[in-house]
């Protein structure tokens, strides 16, 4: 059995019953909206690197780490790409392999100007379950929309 920490950090989202559209759109936000919150370190040596390590793959989780700093629109681009281009794929998994995932999702900073109650003070309720509190919202907003077209 898969610890709590890496399912954490490998956040599935499986969409069997769902169309393509509604599954694909929702998919794409839910994803974003995890990257979004992501931490983004002021320091030019690391900016976006948290940020940048969210990996989304389909079927099995990626095991990619990067030290480039990808920006949140690169990210956000290549979400949507591959969710757009697996034409019957229903299993979509956003990774993210640092080390230190676990602490900014769950806390364990020592206090700092940077932190809070063991949290980083950009993101005191995580990234991932943050997102999840989120996801009937995102969701059913998503599926409204597209229940209007």
């Amino acid at each position: 059995m898969a610890s709590f920490a890496s399912q954490i950090r490998d956040f599935r989202i499986d969409f069997t019953n769902l169309s393509d559209e509604t599954y694909r759109i929702t998919v794409i936000k839910i994803f974003g909206q995890v990257v979004r919150a992501s931490p983004v370190q002021e320091s030019p040596a690391t900016g976006g690197r948290f940020r940048g390590n969210w990996f989304v793959t389909i079927g099995i989780p990626s095991t990619q780490v990067t030290t480039a700093i990808r920006p949140l629109n690169q990210v956000n681009r290549e979400i949507e790409q591959t969710v757009n281009q697996a034409a019957n794929a229903r299993i979509f998994w956003l990774t993210n392999n640092l080390p230190y995932a676990e602490t900014i999702e769950f806390g364990g900073y020592r206090d700092g100007p940077k932190t809070v109650g063991g949290f980083s003070r950009q993101a005191p309720q995580g990234v991932v379950r943050i997102t999840e509190r989120n996801f009937s919202r995102i969701f059913n907003e998503n599926a409204a929309r597209l229940n209007r077209l």
